[in-house]
């Protein structure tokens, strides 16, 4: 895929390579945004594609030329915004899952009303896995490809080895490990998701399944990873029939200039330090209050972001300013660092621009992200639970002053050197297909 003058080019492939796609996420901007960049990949390949996630994404879907169809409403996403637990380490799970559970039966009824579903690709997010998986059983000939977003999807026995927020030391031994992960599977996946799953399935009278772990990583007829293997190696226990990626950078079709007020706003002093949260993130007035302070002591500008501007400060002075949301792609190379809540869109925006970054992980992957920049020497992990203005002012002092992690921001933004990533993998999708 390229784009000349906001609009893409489209590649006709021969008819006899033309495919019908069915690609479908759930889930926060994060989820969405590399989904969608696939999506508009594959159609301007020729393919036919057909894109289902939340309405509340139908406009940025309809702006991509996509065949959008609805899985979810704005009433479900408030419901799980609105839950407080949803960035907790260890219910936040249940919140994404019951949210997640409610879509599984219209991914089912949506894929089985296609004419030509028996020759599908269905593309899904591991969320929507169990819907897709139901549909495939029940449609010979459909294929399945599953997209992963993150290292921490895709478990391992291996280092680094996190679960949630608990980093498993080194020494444990490998057996240890394999247990770990199967009492994750006995005492929390599959009580949380098998009713459901099974639910669903017996609707449609098939065997249920018992286990969790085994549907998401032995359903598909092969997966790819929406990150590049520089991140985070390939552990010799993944699966084999996996894809190796690049990360799927898409943001949208915003405008390509500053509003007046940001521009005049990077204009005026230094770079500043941008702080947010995540674009679900409604529970963050401790950690915005921490940043103000800590800038404040500093004597450094900052750009707060944010959709719910009700969890910011009440005050903010002349050198911090709020924006509900400004692309990372155009913003991050006019600031200084970035401190985020480490979904893995953030961290891998922050990777490319070259910025040093302090992960503020709260729940699902972002462990395992923070675990990641600290370990490429880039930036600082500072859990949710141990931030406050002190620790966030030493850390920030420690990232603005050190050529070294300057130095490994700049090697690490070398390896994005694909114009176009989500084209590569469209290709090897289309190439694995056959």
């Amino acid at each position: 895929m390229s784009q000349v003058n906001g609009k893409f080019d489209r590649i006709r492939l021969p008819m006899s390579r033309q495919r019908r796609f069915i690609v479908v996420t759930c889930g926060s901007m994060g989820d969405v945004h590399p989904f969608l960049g696939l999506a508009v990949a594959l159609k301007s390949r020729g393919h036919r594609v057909s894109f289902l996630t939340n309405e509340v994404f139908r406009d940025m879907a309809t702006q991509a030329g996509l065949d959008f169809h609805p899985i979810g409403t704005l009433l479900d996403v408030q419901s799980a915004l609105n839950n407080p637990d949803l960035w907790h380490p260890r219910k936040g799970l249940a919140v994404v899952w019951h949210s997640c559970a409610t879509v599984q039966k219209p991914i089912v009824e949506f894929i089985a009303s296609q004419p030509d579903a028996a020759e599908a690709v269905v593309i899904a997010h591991p969320l929507a896995l169990p819907g897709a998986s139901t549909a495939r059983d029940r449609i010979g000939g459909l294929k399945l490809v599953t997209a992963w977003l993150a290292p921490a999807n895709l478990r391992t026995c291996h280092d680094p080895m996190l679960l949630g927020p608990l980093r498993i030391p080194r020494w444990v031994p490998y057996g240890m490990r394999r247990w770990l992960w199967q009492r994750v599977d006995a005492d929390i996946l599959d009580p949380l998701t098998l009713p459901d799953i099974n639910a669903l399935r017996a609707d449609y009278g098939l065997d249920p399944v018992k286990n969790y772990a085994t549907l998401l990583y032995e359903a598909a007829d092969f997966g790819v990873t929406l990150f590049p293997a520089w991140f985070d190696g390939t552990p010799p226990d993944w699966p084999v029939n996996l894809l190796r990626g690049e990360f799927l950078l898409f943001d949208g079709f915003a405008e390509q200039t500053f509003s007046d007020e940001l521009q005049q706003f990077l204009d005026a002093g230094d770079p500043p330090i941008v702080f947010t949260f995540g674009s679900a993130m409604q529970h963050a007035g401790k950690a915005f209050k921490a940043a103000l302070d800590a800038c404040q002591q500093l004597q450094r500008r900052a750009i707060f972001l944010t959709l719910f501007p009700a969890q910011l400060p009440a005050h903010l002075p002349p050198g911090v300013k709020w924006f509900e949301y400004v692309p990372f792609c155009k913003l991050l190379p006019h600031v200084a660092a970035v401190v985020h809540h480490g979904g893995i869109g953030s961290t891998a925006e922050a990777l490319r621009a070259g910025l040093p970054q302090i992960v503020v992980p709260m729940a699902f992957d972002q462990f395992d992200n923070a675990a990641r920049v600290e370990a490429m020497g880039v930036g600082f992990g500072l859990p949710q639970a141990r931030l406050n203005r002190r620790s966030l002012r030493r850390r920030l002092a420690m990232l603005l002053g050190s050529e070294s992690i300057l130095e490994n921001c700049r090697r690490a933004a070398a390896y994005f050197n694909n114009p176009d990533p989500s084209r590569l993998v469209a290709e090897m999708i289309e190439d694995r297909l056959g």
